[in-house]
């Protein structure tokens, strides 16, 4: 384990039997792709502790095995691909005072009074993000998250993203198919192979 990796995965065993080992430093966006069934959203929720993996995680030096899964994750903030929402309302699934307004990613500061049903997906999703960053995760593992978006939204999130993960001295792993997106924000870009994750270039 490099000694001043922010996230550190030593040899981890995915669902598909596909081995990797990745050193994630604070500052850096970490970008993966690879072809749909690669292992790339299994290794995101193995690395947010969410399935069954050998090997070991490491964050801050601490180990994944150590510490309370719900700790974990409160420290791991895990986007998922499709958001998951539990209240009728959007206001319900943030805190009273949030430290990211809507108004970062052009939503309007009312739409904590709307209903989930009434919601876009490109609304959905914008909004999942902003969910997760008031948590204030060490590291960021996002699975696609512009998919649905517009370019003017993708803009939008990709400089929330980038400002979070800078002012806060945090990381990212983002999953993309989009290799100009890691080009615009990538530190390094991997692609995920029966082998494992191969460096490739930005």
């Amino acid at each position: 384990m490099n000694q001043s990796s922010l996230l550190s995965a030593q040899a981890v065993r995915l669902a598909n039997q596909v081995s990797v080992t990745l050193e994630v430093s604070a500052g850096e966006i970490i970008f993966i792709h690879g072809p749909s069934g690669s292992g790339k959203t299994l290794l995101l929720r193995a690395l947010a502790d969410l399935d069954e993996h050998q090997g070991d995680i490491y964050l801050n030096k601490a180990r994944q095995s150590d510490i309370k899964p719900t700790d974990w994750r409160h420290k791991v903030g895990y986007l998922a691909g499709e958001s998951a929402w539990w209240e009728e309302t959007v206001g319900n699934h943030f805190p009273a005072e949030i430290s990211i307004s809507m108004a970062s990613l052009q939503l309007p500061d009312n739409i904590v009074n709307a209903s989930i049903q009434n919601l876009s997906i490109g609304e959905k999703q914008r909004l999942a993000l902003l969910r997760l960053l008031n948590h204030q995760p060490d590291i960021l593992l996002l699975d696609e998250p512009t998919a649905n978006l517009d370019q003017s939204n993708i803009h939008y999130v990709e400089t929330l993203i980038r400002e979070y993960i800078k002012d806060q001295h945090r990381a990212a792993v983002w999953v993309s198919h989009d290799l100009q997106q890691a080009k615009r924000l990538g530190y390094r870009s991997y692609e995920m192979t029966p082998g494992g994750l191969i460096e490739a270039g930005i």
